[in-house]
């Protein structure tokens, strides 16, 4: 994903870069679920410089120093959340006039004092945050189903694996992102390491409806995969959701309580469609 785009707002956004993805689910402090399909635009891990002219990143009051927080870190963890808040505020914003019903959210990855439940006692801004930032789309929704409609996100070798994705309101499913895409990654069932990129689709265009990936990427039996919906708006920029599916067999790997990685066997691939 190419999520690499300067930002000039007036103020000065420091050391941001794009890392790669944590395999640990992040923490949305703010306890805001999305409730439709969320994209992440990038993760970022800002240094401690993020307190330099704060005063100018957020009309939000630091904590209130006093017998519950105190000491010399007091009010660092709301100076540090409301940069982070005002950052994806301003990254997200040009991206969410283009997606219907939408809103910034941010997600935070560490480090461990800033999300842990003493954060405005322990947290110092010399620790950095690291966060994403993400546009929840409440009116869209993606589920994977069978080739009977049945919504499911395990399936068996040979069968296909359909992506449904659809807007709450009809007549807005007219209204297509400028592109799309779908990358495969995969590791084995039950493995605990990281998943590895092994297929693209092309960009596609008239995003919502039913999809057959099973015409568009292989799926071996005994793996589970990361599909990553990536979709793209009218100035060539990317934001992607991440999905996983599991694929078993009966014999090589049957469908049972999650154990040992599961070891697949030759020739079990399921191939696209001709």
């Amino acid at each position: 994903m190419n999520n690499s785009r300067k930002l000039c707002f007036g103020i000065t956004i420091l050391l941001s870069q794009t890392i790669m993805a944590h395999e640990e689910p992040p923490v949305q402090i703010n306890n805001n679920h999305c409730s439709g399909v969320s994209y992440q635009l990038g993760i970022w891990n800002e240094s401690s410089q993020i307190g330099q002219g704060s005063s100018n990143r957020s009309n939000q009051p630091l904590a209130t120093c006093n017998d519950v927080v105190s000491g010399d870190n007091c009010g660092q963890f709301d100076l540090a959340f409301n940069f982070s808040e005002n950052f994806c505020a301003i990254h997200t914003d040009s991206r969410r006039q283009a997606i219907y019903s939408s809103i910034s959210q941010t997600y935070y990855y560490g480090p461990e004092n800033f999300i842990q439940e003493d954060k405005r006692i322990n947290y110092s801004l010399s620790e950095g945050v690291n966060f994403s930032c993400n546009i929840c789309a409440s009116n869209e929704h993606i589920q994977f189903e069978n080739s009977n409609n049945k919504p499911q996100d395990s399936f068996f070798a040979g069968e296909s694996i359909f992506l449904h994705w659809w807007r709450s309101y009809p007549h807005l499913n007219s209204l297509p992102y400028n592109g799309y895409r779908i990358e495969s990654q995969k590791r084995l069932i039950n493995s605990k390491s990281a998943f590895q990129s092994v297929a693209q689709t092309g960009i596609e265009l008239g995003a919502f409806g039913r999809i057959n990936l099973t015409e568009k990427l292989v799926f071996e039996a005994c793996h589970e995969y990361n599909l990553i919906v990536s979709v793209r708006d009218l100035d060539g920029l990317w934001a992607d959701s991440n999905h996983i599916v599991k694929v078993f067999d009966n014999l090589l790997c049957p469908q049972v309580a999650e154990s040992m990685p599961l070891e697949p066997s030759e020739n079990n691939s399921l191939e696209p469609m001709e």
